[in-house]
């Protein structure tokens, strides 16, 4: 399972800290719920990029649960599950902002991130209507965007509230957000 957990600091300055050394366990644990039972397993490694066209190796911290055997991990919430471009860019360029030393180089694989946003909204959409029905929902992938921003504030806010309360980001679901259950 994946955790989204905010950090005082920004992709580079992570890295260059070595902060994932530093990041203690969950008190209990996700799967099971059982306290004081996770321990360190070690790291895995992922990318994602940096403040201009840089692409930074991250290790991302893992633990296992003693009680039930499965592992958790606590992903930056600077970084966007499976995705390389970290969340401040991906904000900016869904927010019209096409320019810029960390939107520029990667237009291309935003634009992709636009559609893929754009093909999952509506299941997004569908996921938060059950639990507030009386809400009136936008019918477009940009109007939805808007009003993500104007909920949430910033794609890592709305990206850690999806994954903690939905088990879904704004680009799909994972099975890694879904403890217990098989994806869909």
């Amino acid at each position: 399972m994946q955790l989204i957990v905010e950090f005082p600091v920004d992709a580079e300055e992570y890295a260059a800290q070595g902060l994932a050394q530093n990041v203690s366990p969950p008190e209990a644990c996700p799967h099971c719920q059982a306290r004081a039972t996770l321990e360190a397993l070690g790291y895995y490694q992922r990318n994602v990029t940096g403040g201009k066209s840089t692409v930074l190796r991250l290790s991302i911290r893992r633990f296992r649960c003693q009680a039930c055997g499965k592992t958790v991990s606590i992903l930056p919430a600077f970084a966007q599950p499976y995705r390389l471009i970290h969340n401040r860019a991906i904000h900016r360029f869904f927010c019209g902002q096409k320019s810029g030393a960390d939107v520029t180089p990667w237009r291309a694989l935003l634009r992709r991130y636009w559609q893929k946003f754009g093909s999952w909204f509506s299941r997004v959409d569908a996921v938060l209507r059950r639990p507030f029905d009386h809400v009136p929902h936008p019918r477009s992938p940009e109007r939805w965007w808007e009003a993500v921003v104007a909920s949430y504030g910033d794609m890592a806010a709305a990206t850690r509230l999806l994954v903690t309360e939905f088990q879904t980001t704004l680009f799909g679901r994972y099975r890694c957000h879904r403890p217990n259950t098989p994806c869909p």
